[in-house]
């Protein structure tokens, strides 16, 4: 086990309060899918038999929109974010003539503290959008419940070459800014980030070394 250099509790760490922000995305998608399933036999073969289809399921995505590539790659591990009665933009409300921008005010999820931490700035949302879709995190995850209901639906004890084509459609989403706490530090010349999120306390961060935990690590830092 490695443990923590002699060092370590020297290093001090400049903590900040911040809104950061992310999209939510709501939209329902239509996949065409085709695959095999296989039933095993007492031969120690396996029958294959070709399905395809179409399924429409929603979809539901919290994806960070701060311009800080880095805080982002950090902060999507963060999965408990509350958000609760935001009023998602459709396209076609975008384009009309009677569309209101929603207020700076709305668009924060409050802390429970009543400071006013810094605001990253953000992207726009259809290069967010787009972004989310290139890394085939939808695809990946309608492949799994693909493989799940076929098995389920057809009695398989396989599912193999799974390809589905996802066309997604009723795509809505907001600007919402949401709290968590950053704690930046310098350790051997090396800059490490840690977050906090502002809502449950929940963190996440970089560290220099294996072996402890992130709450001791931030302990360290700010205590």
């Amino acid at each position: 086990m490695w443990f923590a250099p002699s060092n370590f509790s020297q290093v001090s760490a400049t903590v900040k309060g911040m809104y950061i922000p992310f999209y939510q995305f709501e939209a329902t998608y239509t996949s065409a899918y085709r695959a095999k399933v296989g039933y095993n036999q007492k031969s120690a073969q396996t029958t294959w038999k070709f399905v395809y289809g179409k399924a429409d399921s929603p979809v539901s995505a919290l994806v960070c929109a701060s311009t800080s590539r880095r805080e982002c790659l950090l902060l999507k591990k963060f999965k408990s974010w509350r958000t609760t009665k935001l009023h998602l933009v459709g396209v076609e409300e975008l384009t009309s003539d009677s569309f209101e921008e929603p207020s700076l005010e709305q668009s924060f999820i409050h802390c429970k503290e009543t400071s006013h931490p810094i605001k990253r700035s953000h992207q726009n949302w259809w290069d967010v959008w787009k972004e989310y879709c290139e890394q085939d995190t939808l695809y990946k995850q309608e492949q799994e419940v693909r493989i799940k209901a076929l098995k389920n639906d057809h009695k398989a004890d396989v599912v193999s070459d799974v390809y589905v084509e996802i066309t997604v459609h009723d795509l809505r989403h907001c600007l919402v800014y949401l709290p968590a706490y950053l704690a930046f530090y310098n350790f051997n010349n090396q800059d490490y980030l840690v977050a906090v999120n502002g809502q449950n306390g929940y963190l996440f961060g970089e560290r220099p070394y294996l072996g402890q935990s992130c709450l001791d690590l931030v302990k360290k830092l700010v205590m």
